[in-house]
């Protein structure tokens, strides 16, 4: 019964971590919708953010944070 438990609860964690990959995909789309850039990621870009979701998130909020100290 715990092999059962473990196996449910992993393929619950990689649900979790690819449904946080799909909201870091729409919030990044709802972005760039409110920024009016044109700057879209297509399908492959999309399934590789989707998948390592972490580092994309890291690096976006760096160079968001690198604009606006540029921009002042």
């Amino acid at each position: 019964m715990t092999h059962i438990m473990k196996a449910q609860s992993m393929v619950s964690s990689v649900l979790y971590y690819l449904m946080a990959g799909l909201f870091v995909n729409f919030i990044y789309d709802k972005f760039v919708d409110w920024s009016g850039a044109e700057q879209r990621f297509n399908l492959k870009e999309r399934l590789v953010v989707g998948l390592l979701w972490p580092l994309a998130l890291i690096l976006f909020i760096f160079h968001f944070i690198k604009q606006l100290l540029n921009n002042e």
